[in-house]
């Protein structure tokens, strides 16, 4: 699910309507401090490598934001020579559940089969359902 759509489905439309933009930016700002402690999954940059020995085509699709892409492909995996391309939330119309972010890196990488790996069981999970009553007073 996208960021875009989180406040809505925990906190309900009432909450999104008042204050999601202003939940985003503090989500973002705290991300942001936080981002030097995150590290990729173990393995992620072998995944990639290896990946790449065998001739595949390395295409990355993530719901971050062109900005955090950056600092993990760049400063985290130091793998950006290991991606053919790559596709972010700044690139789509629609977040996830959309198809949008796999549409786009299909399109990239000229193909419309592919494997898909996540790196979080949000890659894979259904929605969560909207929140039946407001938790936010």
């Amino acid at each position: 699910m996208g960021g875009d759509k989180y406040v809505a489905a925990v906190a309900g439309d009432e909450v999104e309507q008042r204050l999601g933009d202003e939940l985003r930016r503090s989500w973002e700002r705290h991300f942001d401090e936080l981002l030097p402690e995150i590290q990729p999954c173990d393995g992620a940059r072998e995944l990639m490598v290896e990946l790449k020995a065998r001739s595949h085509r390395v295409v990355v699709a993530t719901s971050a934001t062109q900005s955090h892409f950056d600092t993990f492909i760049d400063n985290k995996l130091s793998a950006r020579e290991l991606a053919d391309d790559w596709t972010t939330t700044d690139d789509l119309e629609n977040s996830k559940p959309a198809p949008d972010l796999a549409t786009a890196a299909l399109a990239k990488a000229g193909t419309s089969t592919a494997v898909m790996i996540g790196d979080t069981p949000w890659t894979v999970r259904p929605p969560i359902e909207p929140a039946s009553k407001p938790y936010v007073s």
